[in-house]
């Protein structure tokens, strides 16, 4: 009778400490877009953070375009199996994903995490450039897994955007190193006055 006396007396605790656990853990709201870029770093294409870069690779065909995007990828990203599961020689299409490592920012104040990412990347192979796409960012860790487009309620701005820039810094750094891996390795289509 006494065990049944506390049950009831606790059970209303219980019942508010779950229901404060449960709402925290789904409180999204939309990330601020300032002049066309997440909180004015990540750019945004289709409501969705987005870099897109279009390449010259001058006297290259399609096809050695699109042997070097794929061995960029194979080299780069964590999965070769993954990296090469979605390509097309016909379009010179190679679609696969990605992910950043979780770090951290140190600042005079304080240590910000920032959660591992996982991403999508395209390549579109054509004679003499490439555009690649790097986009579907997904943020890992902090409250679980979301779109970078969405801020969970207990991050704020000011974090968020040190997250951002990082992001922004890492992602150009991933479109350099595959601008610069083509560039090095493409062989030049040999021409008739070449010859």
């Amino acid at each position: 009778m006494k065990t049944q006396f506390y049950f009831y007396r606790l059970l209303p605790i219980c019942i508010s400490i779950s229901m404060i656990l449960v709402s925290s853990c789904g409180r999204y709201i939309p990330t601020e877009i300032e002049n066309g870029k997440l909180l004015g770093i990540v750019p945004v294409q289709y409501s969705k953070g987005a870099y897109i870069e279009v390449r010259a690779v001058p006297n290259t065909s399609r096809g050695e375009v699109f042997r070097q995007a794929r061995r960029w990828a194979a080299f780069n990203i964590g999965d070769p199996k993954l990296a090469l599961s979605l390509s097309d020689n016909v379009t010179g299409d190679l679609i696969t994903t990605g992910s950043l490592l979780p770090t951290q920012i140190t600042t005079k104040r304080s240590v910000i995490l920032v959660p591992g990412i996982d991403y999508a990347a395209t390549i579109e192979c054509y004679d003499n450039q490439y555009r690649v796409t790097l986009t579907n960012f997904r943020m890992n860790g902090q409250v679980g897994p979301h779109p970078l487009e969405m801020r969970h309620t207990s991050v704020t701005i000011k974090k968020q955007k040190e997250q951002l820039k990082l992001l922004d810094k890492r992602a150009k750094g991933i479109l350099a190193d595959l601008a610069e891996f083509i560039a090095g390795e493409v062989h030049p289509v040999s021409t008739v006055s070449e010859r």
